[in-house]
């Protein structure tokens, strides 16, 4: 008997196993739409889920930093490259210039944008190239809410060749905090500039 209750605890051991190892590796929550997501902004005491992922830049550029757009959104707006968009939903643009490719980890910190002299050092990102759409159509030209940071920081804990990790926690150009993260697979283009 008491081989018998070893045996079926076991058994229930296992089972429990393998059923925190399922749920734990589950990369992020799943949205409306059946997809992952695989990060988020906060405005406005709102959530905005975000899981198609797009990191474009430029090569080194004078021997000092690397331009890289990383542009989060949601299902319904596609990013074609090169600035140019189609469909409906919500977006974050965040403009890094990082020492090295692909981006480096640290703390990027804000920059207002070319008349700012620490423009395009490294470690900085850029205010007026940043920004977060809110319910944005690209046909019809409309969006509840178009803002770029006035100040904050961007944090890169993870970089690689397809994949990146990073939060931000910025103040919009409307007093407000916008907070969020990141962290999974990007589409990598570098033909823009």
């Amino acid at each position: 008997m008491r081989t018998r209750t070893c045996v079926l605890f076991s058994i229930f051991l296992l089972i429990s196993a393998v059923i925190f190892i399922s749920a734990s590796c589950d990369s992020g929550a799943v949205d409306n739409n059946n997809t992952v997501e695989y990060g988020y902004f906060m405005y406005d005491g709102t959530r905005y889920s975000v899981n198609k992922g797009f990191l474009e830049g430029s090569q080194l550029v004078d021997d000092t930093f690397v331009n890289f757009d990383f542009i989060g959104c949601t299902p319904g707006v596609n990013y074609l490259g090169a600035g140019q968009w189609t469909g409906a939903g919500d977006v974050m643009v965040l403009e890094l210039f990082s020492p090295t490719d692909p981006p480096a980890h640290g703390i990027y910190t804000f920059v207002t944008g070319e008349s700012d002299p620490n423009w395009r050092n490294p470690y900085t990102f850029c205010g007026s190239n940043s920004f977060i759409l809110i319910n944005v159509n690209f046909e019809a030209v409309t969006a509840d809410v178009f803002l770029h940071p006035e100040s904050g920081t961007v944090t890169v804990t993870l970089s690689g060749s397809n994949m990146i990790s990073l939060g931000f926690d910025v103040i919009l150009e409307d007093g407000k905090a916008v907070t969020g993260y990141w962290s999974g697979p990007v589409d990598v283009s570098f033909d823009h500039y």
